[in-house]
């Protein structure tokens, strides 16, 4: 893995910093929707922490300039992570299916 310094973009991921092993953290920005990160959060945070502890990856979200999702971490660890989000947001539109029992849009 190539090394940069602070604030270095590799491939579209801001450099951090470098864990302890010597592998870079990294954030990265991935689009998200403000409408759906309230259910990644999870009712006091349950879900995101489980995403976190699963992955160990940090995630945050932020609503300005766009929804957005960061994830922190090494490689590995925001890749772990984003397989996570995608699986919940796969599911989620069914799961909303349910609870509201009118017909919702992948997407919407």
């Amino acid at each position: 893995a190539r090394q940069g310094s602070i604030g270095a973009v590799v491939q579209g991921t801001q450099m951090v910093s470098v864990g302890a092993g010597g592998e870079p953290i990294a954030e990265k920005r991935y689009e998200m929707p403000v409408k759906y990160h309230g259910v990644l959060l999870g009712k006091q945070g349950l879900t995101v922490k489980a995403m976190e502890k699963a992955s160990g990856a940090q995630i945050r979200f932020e609503k300005e300039p766009v929804g957005a999702i960061v994830i922190k971490g090494t490689e590995p660890q925001r890749q772990e992570a984003w397989k996570l989000v995608q699986g919940m947001q796969a599911t989620l539109p069914k799961l909303l299916n349910k609870l509201r029992q009118e017909p919702i849009k992948e997407g919407e």
